[in-house]
């Protein structure tokens, strides 16, 4: 036995050391010594099973050929541990420390195991890369899948998309036409219905003009009279019977006050002499009176005119017309608006009812001297005599009230005021106000 040996036998003293094997903790370190170990061992029979391992994943190598070694006994231990040993300078036991090999510890076949354990790990580590790259790529292929799908159901979204727009363009063409049907038809319909009343209009204009004219060359004269006389006595009964009514309605107003309302009356059928169109309007009065007349103050109601109105400037000797008569615009309301009545008012509503001999010719009433000043309605200026105009005859008044309350049937007779004496050296002011405290009686 080696000098080394004995020295290094020398520490356990009663009990030899146990051989071991110090297998790497890692395959790349493992493979490397175990390369290392075999380049520095002599013997060739373990190089033999590592050179064989051509990859990380072929068998496990077989055991070596060659014979083991025996180990050396515990009897020939012992004894070599009894014998004495010599003493070395301090130098030659520092600087004696042979290297160990895991060929002098462990036999080839524990090498060999050793190296199926780190080709094992080698193996696991390639396998552990392997299923690392197959997690990326099945990864991969997941999210390709997904995107494949995504642009899949795009291509389908697309399609359908193109499939309604094709199906609305054709319903909506559809539509269309039947809508261009419809309108072209209600245009013709509407079309037509006018141009039938425009037909039918100037058909019966001709017809009515061919009428006339031959009713105008059939019928005489005196037939066309008695028509129209006939037509004016039938208005004139129609009138006759509701002022009839209306003087038995007026005659139970007995009590003056704002339900005491009162019918008017309609005036007789108009003449030419009579019509209240011949009135002198405010325009051409001399005195500028404000007073109200049927062509001013009530455009709405229908003036009355004279009795024939041709429809046609051409057909003169076609059959006339008749108006038929209205109530005056100037009828009062109530009891209460008759007693208020004017003069002026009242000689109106008897022209125009044809109770006043003056109504044959209306322009004399309003007429005045031309060296008279105009006067105003509220009596504030004076005329070239000194005197006031729009003064009123009291008992002409109250003649012209009484007699339109007769003619309406209202049961009431207006008594003037008794006259007095003027007194010239009192002023002008307080003979006005006398005279409006002096009313006229009102009696039933």
């Amino acid at each position: 036995m080696t000098a080394a040996n004995r020295g290094k036998r020398q520490k356990p003293k009663g009990k030899p050391q146990k051989p071991h094997i110090k297998i790497p903790s890692t395959p790349n370190s493992a493979s490397k010594g175990g390369v290392s170990a075999a380049s520095n061992d002599k013997d060739t029979t373990s190089q033999e099973p590592q050179s064989s391992l051509g990859s990380a994943f072929q068998t496990p190598p077989t055991s070596p050929s060659s014979p083991v070694i025996d180990l050396p006994s515990m009897e020939s231990m012992t004894q070599q541990s009894q014998e004495p040993q010599e003493k070395q300078p301090p130098q030659e036991q520092v600087n004696v420390n042979p290297a160990i090999s895991a060929t002098d510890i462990a036999s080839n076949d524990i090498l060999a195991i050793a190296n199926v354990f780190a080709t094992m790990k080698t193996a696991l580590v390639s396998m552990t890369s392997a299923f690392d790259r197959l997690g990326t790529q099945t990864e991969k292929m997941m999210s390709l899948s997904l995107d494949i799908k995504a642009a899949e159901q795009l291509r389908q979204v697309q399609s359908t998309l193109e499939q309604q727009i094709i199906r609305h363009k054709a319903e909506i063409q559809t539509l269309r036409s039947s809508l261009q049907a419809k309108i072209k038809e209600a245009v013709e319909e509407k079309i037509r219905a006018q141009m039938y009343d425009i037909v039918k209009s100037s058909i019966q204009q001709e017809v009515e003009e061919k009428v006339r004219e031959q009713l105008s060359v059939q019928i005489p004269e005196d037939l066309r009279q008695q028509v129209i006389s006939h037509k004016r006595q039938i208005l004139e009964v129609k009138t006759t019977l509701h002022n009839s009514e209306a003087r038995r309605y007026n005659a139970l107003q007995t009590i003056p006050g704002p339900n005491a309302r009162l019918r008017p009356l309609l005036r007789p059928l108009p003449t030419p002499e009579q019509s209240p169109v011949i009135l002198v309007s405010q325009s051409s009065s001399v005195g500028g009176s404000t007073l109200a007349t049927p062509t001013s103050a009530f455009p709405r109601v229908p003036a009355p005119t004279p009795i024939k109105r041709i429809a046609s400037n051409s057909l003169r000797s076609a059959l006339p017309e008749t108006v038929p008569p209205t109530p005056s615009h100037l009828f009062p309301r109530d009891l209460g608006a008759l007693f208020a009545l004017s003069q002026d008012d009242a000689r109106r509503l008897l022209r125009e009812y044809g109770l006043d001999s003056a109504a044959a010719s209306p322009a004399t009433e309003n007429a005045k001297p031309r060296g008279l000043a105009s006067v105003d309605e509220e009596g504030d200026a004076l005329d070239s005599d000194g005197e006031k105009a729009g003064e009123e005859d009291p008992d002409a008044h109250a003649k012209y009230l009484n007699t339109f309350m007769a003619h309406i049937g209202v049961p009431f007779l207006m008594i003037p005021a008794p006259k007095e004496k003027v007194d010239e050296s009192a002023p002008l002011s307080s003979r006005s106000r006398r005279r409006r405290l002096l009313t006229p009686l009102i009696i039933k």
